[in-house]
């Protein structure tokens, strides 16, 4: 298994593991900007990214040179046989198709929501990456210590991902 990758933007440092969820989270120091919900957000989101592009830097590695571009190279498939079905479907399949219920979608169940052991950390993973939408409470964003800002962020992250995969 890689070593988990790091990467720094300003005062913040996101560590990712093999699957790239957040796994360490390391704050240097709080200047005014990101005391606020807003700006520790954004900055914790330009961190994921920055240690998400070293991953991939790291997966390209140096093995080419700078500025030659990859080509890729396929061989062509080829075509189907020619059928003169193809694309063709009788009235009635159809119709009988269209008619049959369809399930109801999976609700939302909240189990993407981690919560911070001081609930003063939220955050709601998406679906399409592993980083979340954060909501801060700011009273405690701007008294609460460095070191301790950095744990609850991280303790709901971990909670989050305990609760989309139970394994």
């Amino acid at each position: 298994m890689p070593a988990p990758t790091t990467s720094r933007t300003t005062a913040v440092v996101v560590g990712l593991d093999a699957s790239r969820r957040v796994s360490g989270i390391s704050i240097t120091a709080l200047p005014e900007d990101l005391r606020t919900p807003a700006g520790l957000t954004a900055a914790l989101r330009r961190a994921y990214l920055d240690a998400v592009g070293a991953r991939l830097d790291e997966r390209l590695g140096s093995a080419r040179p700078q500025g030659e571009r990859p080509v890729a190279r396929a061989e062509r498939t080829p075509a189907p046989p020619r059928s003169d079905d193809y694309g063709h479907v009788p009235h009635e399949q159809l119709v009988e198709f269209w008619k049959r219920d369809l399930p109801e979608p999976p609700r939302a169940t909240g189990h993407e929501t981690g919560v911070s052991s001081n609930e003063c950390v939220r955050v709601r993973l998406h679906t399409t990456d592993h980083f979340a939408d954060i909501d801060l409470d700011p009273g405690w964003l701007q008294s609460a210590r460095v070191s301790s800002v950095a744990a609850a962020v991280l303790e709901a992250f971990q909670d989050a991902y305990t609760k989309r995969n139970p394994r």
